[in-house]
C-alpha cells in the first residue's frame, strides 16, 4: 500500500470540505434501518471471531463486516455493556447479566451467569460497564462491582454505599468512582481510596489512563486533568480550550497513544499524544449523529462509534484523506490543478481556487459561475474548459478567450509552437497565440460532432470519440482550417463511459470490451495490459483513463479499486499497479474521474456522492 501515496479525496455531497482547513480520514455510517435494531448503540466490542459486538436498545447486535444479525437481549431490555472475550461475548442489561455463545448452527446462545448468584440485585440495577481484570470478568452497575471468576465461577461484590459512575482497567489495577465520595482502585482484595478532590466527588469521570509515571483523568465537563505525587492539576494541553466547553460521554485510549474523545453535541475528537486535536468530526462533516455514546478500537486500527442515532466507523489508518461540504456550495467535481501556489477545482458550480497552503476556504472564482469540464496546463498558462467557452486562468482570476460554447477539452498542437486545439459540443476549433494572447482563431470546418476525446496522431492525423457513435478518424489540411475527410473505424466500436487518451506515445481507446492501441498502419488492436488492468464487462464501470506527466503514470478506474500503469526506469516496461479502493466506496462521477497530481505521491482525487 505504500506506493500508493497519499489521496486527498473529494466526495462532494458526501465527503467533501475545505481543503486545507481540516481533513478527515474515511468514515462510513450504519443507520438503524440498515443494520435493523434500533437507534442507540451504548458499548461495542470484538469477538476472536472478528465480528464487532454492539449494546443496542433492542439487544446485542452483531456484525461479520457483511451482514448483521439481532440477538434480543434475554429479558428483551436495553443491553448497556458488552464484552467479547475467547469465545464469549459478555453482555449486561436490566436486572441481568451473563455471556453469549455460538452453538453447533452458529448462531449465538445467551447464558445468564446473574442467575446464579446467592444475593440478590439491587432492586432497578442496569449493567453499565464490562471488563477483564486477570481471571475474573467485571460487570459494573450505577450501584455495585460484581466480579465473577472464569476459573471455579465463583462471585464477589463489591458495595461502596455510593453511585457508581464507571469502572476502568490501568494496568491491570481496577479504578471507580462512586460520587459524592472520590476515586478508588482495589488492591490486595481492598477497596483503598485513591483521591476524595472535590472534582472526582462532584464531575463525573469518563476514563482514567496511566501516562508515564501520572494518571490522566478525563471529566465528562471540566477537561483533562492529571494525577501524580498526590496532587490534581489541569492538564496542560491545547486540547482542553475545547474540551472544556463540551459534554463529554465517551473516551478510549487508542493503541498508538493518541485518544479518542466523544461528545454529547460535539462529535467526535482525536487528540494525539501531546493533547492536541487533530479531528473533529460533526454531523457537518458527515457523520451519522453528534452524539456518540461508545468508542471501540477493532484489530485493525478502525475506530467504531457507537452513536445516538446510528453506528459509524473511522478508517484512521487509511492513505487516503476525506473532506466534506455540506454547504451544496462547491458541487461535482469535474476536474482539478495544481498549479501556481493554487489549488483550482472545476465543479459543475463554477471554477473554484484557494492558495496551497492556506488554511481558507475554496472560493468561487468570478465570473466562472457554470459547468467547468477540464483544467488543462499548457506551456506555463493554465486553460479552464467551460460550458459557456475557454478561460485563461491567472491566480484569483480568469479571463475569457473563447465564448464558443461546452470546451471539453484543450491540447497543443505539436507541429505548431502558437496553436491550440479544443473540443466542443459542436467540433473541434483552434486557438492561435498573437503577441502573448490566446484568442480564439477558427473552427476546423467540416467536423460537426461532439469531441470531448480527442488525440492528434503521429502522421497529424485526428482521432475524435464519441460513446454513441465510436472513433473517427479525421484527416485535417496542413494549416489546421478543415477536415479534408473523417471515417468512423470499426474496429473501435461505440461504448458507454468509453473514452480516448495518451501514454507513452501510444493512443489508447478504452471502452466496456477492453482497451485499444492505436497504430497508423493497422488502426485500433486489442493491448492485453491495459485490459486486464481496467477489466471489461461486468468488471467495467469506466473507460476514463487520466495522464499523470508529472510522475509518468497513468490513472484509471476499475470496480475493484484505482488502477495506475507506469514505466520502468531501465527497460521502459509497463507495470500494472493497483489500490484498493472499490468504485461503489469512491463514488466518483462515472465518466468523469479526475485524479491530479499534487506532488510526488500525493494525488487530489474528485468525485461525486449525491
Amino acid at each position: 500500500m505504500k506506493k500508493s501515496g497519499y489521496f486527498i479525496f473529494l466526495f462532494v455531497n458526501f465527503f467533501i470540505t475545505q481543503i486545507g482547513a481540516q481533513e478527515f480520514p474515511p468514515f462510513i455510517n450504519f443507520l438503524p434501518q440498515e443494520y435493523g435494531a434500533e437507534n442507540q448503540n451504548w458499548a461495542i466490542s470484538q469477538g476472536e471471531d472478528r465480528h464487532i459486538y454492539f449494546g443496542n436498545n433492542s439487544g446485542l447486535l452483531e456484525y461479520n463486516g457483511a451482514q448483521w444479525k439481532l440477538y434480543p437481549s434475554p429479558n428483551k431490555t436495553i443491553i448497556r455493556a458488552v464484552h467479547a472475550k475467547g469465545n464469549r461475548v459478555y453482555t449486561g442489561s436490566y436486572m441481568e447479566f451473563g455471556f453469549w455463545e455460538r452453538n453447533t448452527f452458529g448462531l449465538l446462545k445467551y447464558t445468564s451467569l446473574s442467575a446464579n448468584m446467592r444475593e440478590p440485585m439491587v432492586e432497578d440495577e442496569h449493567f453499565w460497564k464490562i471488563m477483564e481484570l486477570n481471571d475474573w470478568i467485571v460487570f459494573q452497575s450505577l450501584h455495585r462491582i460484581y466480579l465473577y471468576n472464569t476459573q471455579n465461577s465463583s462471585y464477589e461484590i463489591i458495595d461502596v454505599g455510593a453511585p457508581l459512575t464507571k469502572i476502568f482497567n490501568v494496568r491491570g489495577m481496577l479504578y471507580f468512582q462512586a460520587l459524592g465520595k472520590g476515586l478508588y482502585t482495589i488492591g490486595n482484595g481492598r477497596v483503598q481510596l485513591v483521591s476524595d478532590d472535590e472534582l472526582l466527588r462532584e464531575d463525573v469521570l469518563i476514563d482514567v489512563v496511566q501516562d508515564e509515571k501520572l494518571l490522566r483523568l478525563i471529566t465528562q465537563s471540566k477537561g483533562i486533568f492529571e494525577w501524580a505525587n498526590g496532587m490534581l492539576k489541569k492538564a496542560d494541553i491545547s486540547a482542553n480550550k475545547v474540551l472544556k466547553a463540551c459534554t463529554i460521554y465517551s473516551s478510549l485510549c487508542l493503541k498508538d497513544g493518541r485518544t479518542a474523545i466523544g461528545t454529547i453535541s460535539n462529535g467526535f475528537y482525536l487528540l494525539d499524544q501531546k493533547g492536541n486535536i487533530t479531528q473533529n468530526l460533526t454531523q457537518q462533516e458527515g457523520l451519522a449523529n453528534n452524539t456518540v455514546l461508545s468508542l471501540f478500537e477493532d484489530e485493525a486500527g478502525n475506530i467504531w462509534l457507537g452513536l445516538d442515532n446510528g453506528i459509524s466507523v473511522i478508517n484512521l489508518n487509511s492513505p487516503f484523506s476525506v473532506y466534506q461540504d455540506t454547504s451544496g456550495k462547491l458541487g461535482t467535481v469535474y476536474c482539478s490543478a495544481v498549479y501556481a501556489g493554487y489549488i483550482y477545482l472545476g465543479t459543475n458550480q463554477g471554477l473554484f481556487y484557494k492558495e496551497r497552503d492556506s488554511q481558507d476556504k475554496f472560493d468561487l472564482m468570478p465570473g466562472t459561475s457554470g459547468q467547468v469540464w477540464v483544467l488543462r496546463e499548457i506551456d506555463g498558462s493554465l486553460f479552464a474548459g467551460h460550458n459557456l467557452g475557454t478561460l485563461l486562468v491567472k491566480g484569483a482570476s480568469a479571463a475569457w478567450i473563447s465564448r464558443v460554447q461546452g470546451t471539453w477539452d484543450i491540447k497543443p498542437i505539436p507541429s505548431f509552437n502558437d496553436l491550440l486545439l479544443q473540443g466542443n459540443y459542436d467540433g473541434l476549433y483552434v486557438l492561435k497565440k498573437n503577441n502573448g494572447n490566446w484568442q480564439m482563431r477558427n473552427k476546423l470546418k467540416g467536423f460537426d460532432i461532439s469531441s470531448r476525446f480527442f488525440e492528434i496522431t503521429a502522421a497529424g492525423n485526428l482521432l475524435v470519440s464519441h460513446e454513441y457513435k465510436g472513433v473517427f478518424l479525421l484527416e485535417v489540411d496542413k494549416d489546421f482550417d478543415r477536415v479534408v475527410d473523417y471515417k468512423p473505424l470499426h474496429n473501435a466500436a461505440a461504448g458507454l463511459k468509453s473514452s480516448l487518451s495518451s501514454f507513452n506515445d501510444t493512443i489508447l481507446y478504452t471502452y466496456e470490451r477492453g482497451v485499444l492501441s492505436f497504430s497508423e498502419a493497422n488502426g485500433f488492436t486489442e493491448n492485453a495490459t491495459f485490459k486486464k488492468g481496467i477489466g471489461e464487462g461486468a468488471l467495467y464501470v469506466s473507460g476514463k483513463l487520466v495522464p499523470d506527466d508529472k510522475n509518468n503514470k497513468l490513472w484509471g478506474f476499475a470496480k475493484s479499486g484505482l488502477v495506475y500503469f507506469s514505466l520502468g526506469n531501465l527497460d521502459n516496461r509497463l507495470t500494472v499497479g493497483h489500490i484498493a479502493f472499490p468504485a461503489g466506496v469512491r463514488r466518483d462521477m462515472r465518466g468523469f474521474e479526475n485524479i491530479s497530481s499534487l506532488g510526488g505521491d500525493n494525488y487530489l482525487l474528485g468525485g461525486v456522492g449525491g
